[in-house]
This record gives structure tokens, sequence and C-alpha cells, in this order.
């Protein structure tokens, strides 16, 4: 189950990150002048939207902490 357990987070963080990557493409094509703020300044003046780069960062923060965690077992049994 251990192994399963890495292979579902390992899934789950790369989706995560792929939202991100996503999330920030649309910020560059929809909200351009924000994106720039972003980059410069490290936020935007747009409230909601730092709010939910903000958000899938966290989650994917979050997501690769379980995913260390799950490939330090793996590494407990398998090696």
């Amino acid at each position: 189950m251990i192994t399963a357990e890495y292979v579902d987070f390992c899934e789950y963080w790369g989706r995560l990150s792929d939202l991100n990557s996503s999330l920030d493409e649309s910020i560059e094509y929809f909200y351009p002048a924000s994106w720039i703020e972003i980059s410069q300044e490290g936020r935007a003046r747009d409230s909601k939207l730092n709010n939910a780069i903000k958000s899938v960062s966290k989650a994917e923060d979050a997501l690769r902490i379980l995913l260390d965690r799950a490939e330090e077992k793996c590494r407990k049994i398998w090696i």
C-alpha cells in the first residue's frame, strides 16, 4: 500500500503543478498588467487573483510534503 500511496500523491502533485503552470499562463494572457506586477513586485493589486495564486501554490506545496513523506516510506521498504 505504501507504493500505491506514493504513486497516488505523485499523480496528484503533478496535476497541481500543471494547474499552477496553466494558471500562470492564463494570467499572462488574460491579465497581462497583473502578470507584470507579479513578476516585478511578487503580487498583483487584484486580491482575488492573489488569493487564487496563493491557494493553488499552497495546495501544490502541501501535496509535495505528502509526496516526500510517502517517498521516504518507500525508501525504507525498498532500499
